[in-house]
C-alpha cells in the first residue's frame, strides 16, 4: 500500500478549475521558480536540490500567486533559523522516538475524491500527560510535513483531524504559547497548505476552552471560521467525509491509525541524513540580494503570556 496514492489528472484538472489556473500555467510558473531560486544566494544549497513536486506544492497552495509563492519560500528557509522547533531534526533523536510511542499521526492514503482533501490525522496514543512533550511532538508533525510537500503533486485542501480522547488539564498546563504561536505561523503564513476544516474529536470541555483561549486567538478568522469542536466519537466524522477515506479503527477502509502512523516513522528514519543535512541548513542573510529585514522581523518575539491568554 502506497503512503499517499497518486492524484490522478482528472482530480489535477478539477484543482486547476477550483483555484483558477491550468496545467501550462503551472509548468511555465515552475521554471521561473527555478531560475528566481538560483538567484537567492542567501536561501541554503539545498533549494537547488528540490524536486518539481516541492515548487509545485507550493505555487499550485498559493494558486498561482508568485509573489506568495517567492515569499513562502524565502520564509520556509529563513524560519528554520528563528524557531527552536527546528534546533533538532534528526528522526532518531530520542525526543523523536518517545513521541512515536504517544503520538500518533498520519495522511491517509486516499484522497477523498467527492471533495478533493487529504486527510491528516493526530492523536495521543498515552493519556499519561507526565509523558507529553509538546516540543518533541510539534517536531515530529514537522518532520511528517517535510515528506508530504514532496509527495503529493500538487496542493489539495487539507481536512485535518485532532482526536481529543485522553487529553486533560495536564496536558494544557504543559502547553507553551512560543511554540503554539510558531506552529501557527508555519501552518498559515509559511507551509502551502489549503484548509478545508480542523475537527477535534471527543474533546472535554476543559481542551475545548484551552482551544478557544490559547488556540484560536493565533489564527486567521478564515481558518478559525473551520474549526469544529465535538464531544462526539469518530462517528461525528462521517457527515463531512467518505468513511472509506478513515483508519480501520475509525471505522475506514485502511489499516489502524497506529499502523499508518508507525509506517511514515519508517520512512522518516529512512531519510536520517536528508534531515540531518540538507533539512538542517540554514540561511545566510549577508548574501541576501536586498537589505530586507521584514523576513526577519516577522519571526520575532512573542508577547502575550500563557497567563494573559488564559485570562482573556
Amino acid at each position: 500500500m502506497e503512503l499517499l496514492e497518486s492524484i490522478t489528472e482528472q482530480m489535477e484538472d478539477r484543482l486547476f478549475a477550483d483555484i483558477g489556473y491550468s496545467r501550462e500555467k503551472l509548468n511555465t510558473d515552475l521554471q521561473y521558480i527555478k531560475e528566481w531560486l538560483k538567484k537567492q544566494h542567501h536561501l541554503p544549497p539545498s533549494r537547488l536540490k528540490e524536486k518539481d513536486t516541492f515548487l509545485k506544492m507550493f505555487i499550485t497552495g498559493c494558486k498561482g500567486d508568485l509573489d506568495i509563492v517567492k515569499h513562502k519560500l524565502d520564509a520556509y528557509y529563513t524560519f528554520r533559523a528563528h524557531s527552536n522547533l527546528y534546533q533538532c531534526r534528526d528522526p532518531l533523536d530520542h525526543s523523536y522516538n518517545i513521541a512515536k510511542q504517544y503520538f500518533y499521526f498520519c495522511a491517509v492514503p486516499k484522497i477523498d475524491d467527492n471533495m478533493l482533501v487529504r486527510v491528516i490525522m493526530f492523536s495521543l496514543a498515552d493519556s499519561d500527560s507526565t509523558k507529553f512533550d509538546l516540543l518533541a511532538y510539534c517536531r515530529k508533525i514537522i518532520s511528517f510535513g517535510e515528506l508530504r510537500l514532496r509527495m503529493d503533486q500538487v496542493c489539495v485542501r487539507d481536512f485535518i483531524i485532532i482526536n481529543c480522547k485522553g487529553s486533560s488539564i495536564g496536558h494544557i498546563i504543559k502547553l507553551k504559547p512560543f511554540l503554539l504561536r510558531d506552529m501557527a505561523r508555519l501552518g498559515q503564513e509559511i507551509m502551502p497548505l489549503r484548509y478545508m476544516k480542523a475537527v477535534f474529536i471527543n474533546t472535554p470541555s476543559v481542551v475545548e476552552i484551552a482551544i478557544n483561549r490559547l488556540i484560536k486567538p493565533l489564527l486567521k478568522k478564515k481558518l478559525k471560521e473551520r474549526i469544529i469542536i465535538t464531544s462526539g466519537d469518530y462517528e461525528e466524522l462521517y457527515q463531512y467525509l467518505d468513511r472509506s477515506c478513515l483508519p480501520g479503527d475509525y471505522g475506514g477502509d485502511y489499516p489502524t491509525l497506529k499502523e499508518l502512523s508507525d509506517r511514515w516513522h519508517e520512512l522518516e528514519s529512512e531519510h536520517r541524513d536528508w534531515y540531518i543535512n540538507d533539512l538542517s541548513e540554514q540561511t545566510d542573510e549577508t548574501k541576501r540580494l536586498q537589505n530586507n529585514d521584514t523576513m526577519i522581523n516577522q519571526f520575532a518575539g512573542f508577547k502575550a503570556s500563557f497567563k494573559n491568554l488564559l485570562l482573556n
